[in-house]
């Protein structure tokens, strides 16, 4: 246990100049959301009657899935320096994963920090408009734990995904988020318009009408599943592949 206390805190060590640039970038990237509501607001570019939109925790939810880029580029760096120094893959792994999961526990408390002050913020200076919070659900403290340990997941498999396959797992990871992000739009919106009397549609609706009736248990039960069988992938990618520094 001594000895596991021990490399956890080396790779955390390693870490720190990510832990210093992530908050760092998380900090702008709010600043950033912030001053364009409150632009907006001073140009009365905002309907008096319709309210704001709470930009600066949008900027941070972006932020952090930056961070899982950031984080995997850090893992492949770190993970081949361990073994070249003579770690094991069953020692390094599972120290340099509880590394990295307080290091996401710390960018998730900073979020929940930082997006309470947003809320205070906003209700001093767009006092009287009303306030509509995308993320607020995402920052409850139920859920933190399991956000730094989806953050921790993706960050494990997309860092093994680059030590196994190079750096076509980094443009396929992007692709894939650009394709969900871009992709997601249109299929609502196609849901609401043409494929609105579609059994898709109506199949859709059933299950977002499930998730609505069970959603605590949907997102910690699913987050929790789906992070487990990242990290399983993850080590299946690593057990035995070599490394190059």
């Amino acid at each position: 246990m001594k000895q596991f206390v021990q490399d956890v805190w080396k790779h955390l060590l390693l870490l720190r100049d990510l832990m210093i640039v992530g908050s760092a970038f998380m900090g702008g990237m709010y600043l950033v959301g912030i001053g364009i509501v409150i632009s907006a607001v001073l140009m009365a570019w905002i309907d008096r009657d319709e309210g704001i939109v709470l930009v600066g925790g949008i900027m941070l939810l972006m932020a952090l899935v930056y961070m899982c880029f950031f984080s995997a580029a850090q893992m492949v760096s770190n993970y081949n320096y361990a073994i070249a120094m003579g770690q094991t893959r069953r020692q390094t792994m599972p120290a340099y994963l509880t590394a990295t999961f307080i290091v996401y526990l710390i960018f998730d408390l900073l979020a929940v920090v930082l997006h309470g002050i947003e809320r205070w913020l906003m209700s001093v200076v767009c006092a009287g408009l009303p306030q509509e919070d995308v993320i607020e659900p995402l920052m409850r403290v139920k859920y933190l734990l399991l956000l730094a340990l989806a953050g921790t997941a993706v960050t494990m498999l997309l860092g093994a995904a680059i030590i196994k396959f190079g750096k076509a797992a980094f443009v396929a990871f992007w692709v894939v988020i650009m394709a969900v992000c871009i992709g997601g739009g249109r299929f609502s919106n196609y849901l609401g318009g043409a494929g609105a009397g579609s059994a898709l549609a109506h199949w859709v609706q059933q299950q977002a009408a499930y998730i609505g009736a069970h959603v605590q248990a949907v997102v910690i039960g699913g987050g929790t599943a789906a992070s487990v069988i990242c990290i399983l992938a993850a080590y299946l990618m690593l057990r035995r592949q070599q490394v190059t520094v």
